[in-house]
Parts: C-alpha cells; sequence; structure tokens
C-alpha cells in the first residue's frame, strides 16, 4: 500500500508520468483555450491577472498569451519536468513556477484548473484550497463514467494511461465544486473526441466516433452517461 501511494504522489516529481504522455497533452491546448475563451466572453469576464495550476508543458497559456486574454498570467506544476519545458516559453508577462499551491501568495482574478481534479488523491482538499486564490476558477473536468465505461473497463485505462485516480458524471463533479464550497456560476459540456489527434482509424472507433458525434449533437449529457466521451467546462466563483 505505501509504495502504491508514493507512486502515485510521485509519478509528477519523476519522469513516469512524462514517459507516458511525452507532449504532456500540449496538441488538445488550443482546443482547450478556445473553450476557456468562450467562457471567459459569455460571462463577461476580462482578467487583467490569471493563473493556471497544474500547467503541464505551459501551452494553453502560451496560447492565451498570444491572444491577450489577461495582461499578467502565471503558469504553476510540481513537476520538474513540466516546469523545464515550460521555462523555454516565457515572454514578457508569462511567467511558469515550479510550486505547490500551498506556495503560492499571489492572488488573480481568474485560476484555470485545466483537467487537473481527477490526478489530485484529496480532490476535494485540493479545490477548497483553491478557493483563495482567485475571484473566478473555471475547471475542465472528464466525465469519465458512463455506461461504456464501465463495459468496457475505459476507466481503469484511463487510470493506466493518463493518471485519472476519480472518476466523475457531471452531477458528481458539480457536486465535487459546491462541497469544495465554491458557486457554480456557469457550465457546459465539451466533446475530446472530436479533436482530430485523440481519434482512431480502427472501424469500432470510427462508429462509436459517429454515433458520438451525432448523439452530441442533440444531447451531451445523454452522451456523457451511455457513450462517454464528454467533459465539462465549469465556471465558480
Amino acid at each position: 500500500m505505501d509504495d502504491h501511494k508514493m507512486r502515485v504522489s510521485e509519478r509528477y516529481l519523476n519522469e513516469e508520468y512524462l514517459a507516458s504522455n511525452s507532449d504532456w497533452h500540449a496538441k488538445d491546448s488550443k482546443w482547450k483555450s478556445d473553450h476557456i475563451i468562450q467562457l471567459l466572453k459569455k460571462n463577461n469576464i476580462r482578467p487583467k491577472t490569471l493563473c493556471e495550476i497544474g500547467c503541464g508543458a505551459g501551452e494553453i497559456l502560451c496560447y492565451l498569451h498570444r491572444k491577450n486574454i489577461s495582461s499578467e498570467i502565471d503558469g504553476y506544476d510540481i513537476s520538474p519536468m513540466a516546469i523545464e519545458i515550460c521555462s523555454t516559453k516565457e515572454k514578457e508577462n508569462l511567467n511558469f513556477h515550479l510550486k505547490n499551491i500551498d506556495d503560492i501568495s499571489k492572488t488573480y482574478d481568474c485560476l484555470l484548473c485545466i483537467d487537473v481534479l481527477e490526478h489530485v488523491e484529496d480532490y476535494i482538499g485540493f479545490t477548497r484550497n483553491l478557493k483563495p486564490l482567485s475571484n473566478y476558477k473555471i475547471f475542465h473536468i472528464p466525465l469519465d463514467i458512463s455506461f461504456a465505461g464501465i463495459a468496457f473497463n475505459w476507466m481503469n485505462h484511463a487510470r493506466e494511461s493518463v493518471g485519472h485516480l476519480h472518476y466523475f458524471t457531471y452531477e458528481t463533479a458539480l457536486a465535487t465544486l459546491a462541497e469544495a464550497d465554491l458557486e457554480v456560476l456557469d457550465y457546459f459540456f465539451t466533446a475530446p473526441f472530436l479533436i482530430e489527434s485523440n481519434r482512431s482509424s480502427k472501424i469500432k472507433d470510427i462508429l462509436i466516433y459517429w454515433i458520438r458525434r451525432i448523439v452530441f449533437s442533440f444531447s451531451p449529457k445523454l452522451l456523457s452517461k451511455t457513450l462517454g466521451g464528454c467533459s465539462m467546462m465549469v465556471l465558480a466563483k
């Protein structure tokens, strides 16, 4: 048990996670960033200061910097490997830091926590600790629990391949934020399966892709419960 706990908590501190995810999911960054911008514009939020907790390779913040979303942007991660990757991307008003959230003394207008909660052992305590760091928080949370996910053991695959420790429906994701003393202001479903780099050429996967696409077009909520493949973007305060 102790060895397992050590492996879970240290996979981001050594090269284990990087070995399994060589680009640190950078290929999805523009897609995620566009949804972040969509949520900010929808709610008329223009942050002067912005940070990302668990910034990984830093590509989301680089894209938001190019789009002039904020005049001061900071990225934080506990992984030395991630920050080493980010260090070459620093620019004026875009900086990256090797810090745990307990060591962050600054506060921000808006905080990003994109595909992070599912990796954190104490995810409710972690989320609660984010509250004083910013006025607004934006979360992107994968919805791994679905009928197909259970039937085909997709959740265990997510655990082994990308390190998901917790699995959510949209209801439990929203409940988690509420239990962490956050107020949900807005949310919408997203469809990571639409990202071209995530697609497979296998006949079975192509069939699932098109069924997902059709169902998502009229009921993302239904898709999240049946064939899965959905995540949600949430604005909280």
